[in-house]
């Protein structure tokens, strides 16, 4: 089997398995390594952020933001909502450019997280 359907096949049941629910892991690793002081409220805020905008974003930018998660280091749930969102109003941009109507995805996550914060990334 050439290379592209190897990675088909692996990519499809990585999609399925991130589509389900919201992942969990455990942040505390992620905010050892962080500089931001509030970092664990802030992990609580985007995974509280996610899990209810979940439905919300496709599959594909679930699946891409597995591998770009997965490069990132330890896991993250700020980084996986800004990955989300940035695929979201991204694909929105493009829809309203192309004149056609802004594909499902959630984007609604806001700028910001708790007073202001930004992510650790």
């Amino acid at each position: 089997m050439p290379f592209p359907i190897y990675a088909v096949i692996l990519s499809s049941q990585l999609i399925v398995t991130v589509a389900d629910r919201v992942p969990e892991f455990d942040v505390r690793r992620s905010c050892r390594e962080s500089t931001v002081s509030n970092c664990l409220t802030l992990e609580n805020w985007a995974h509280e952020k996610l899990t209810a905008a979940w439905s919300r974003y496709t599959a594909h930018d679930k699946a891409m933001c597995v591998l770009e998660e997965k490069m990132a280091g330890p896991p993250s749930y700020v980084g996986w909502l800004t990955c989300l969102d940035i695929n979201a109003n991204a694909r929105r941009v493009d829809a309203t450019k192309s004149g056609g109507n802004s594909a499902p995805g959630a984007g609604t996550s806001g700028k910001t997280g708790p007073k202001g914060s930004a992510s650790r990334r």
